[in-house]
């Protein structure tokens, strides 16, 4: 059973990610992911301890992947898009790239992975980073 929802989460990011890049606003996106890297550059304010419904507006030293992603959308965006494009472009590339450390909720399963370290974050970042090159 599980395998069946991971295949069918994977085959509607693809989907979702297909469909949804003409609508993109590609200078937010691009300014978003650039700003969740400069969150987590330094690996000390990287961390995997979190919840998935942790609050990620107190100020704090150290943030998950899915907390930078949070705080850089509330700066770019002033407002915390859970769809938005930069989003499901983050699942997809986590599907792709990572997915045997797929969950239920992909950002937070990636992220509290035991294999995954900061380069593994960084590393997806800079993928999803160079799709809105403009």
């Amino acid at each position: 059973m599980i395998k069946r929802y991971i295949i069918a989460f994977f085959l509607l990011n693809i989907y979702t990610y297909q469909h949804s890049n003409g609508n993109c606003e590609k200078e937010i996106s691009y300014q978003v992911i650039e700003k969740t890297i400069d969150i987590l550059s330094l690996e000390e304010h990287w961390t995997k301890e979190g919840e998935f419904d942790d609050d990620c507006v107190s100020a704090r030293d150290q943030y998950t992947l899915a907390c930078a992603l949070n705080k850089a959308h509330i700066e770019v965006r002033g407002e915390y898009k859970n769809r938005s494009c930069e989003m499901e472009t983050v699942r997809y590339f986590i599907a792709r790239h990572f997915f045997k450390r797929l969950k239920y909720h992909p950002i937070h399963g990636f992220n509290s992975h035991e294999k995954t370290t900061h380069g593994d974050v960084i590393f997806l970042l800079e993928k999803v980073l160079k799709k809105y090159k403009v």
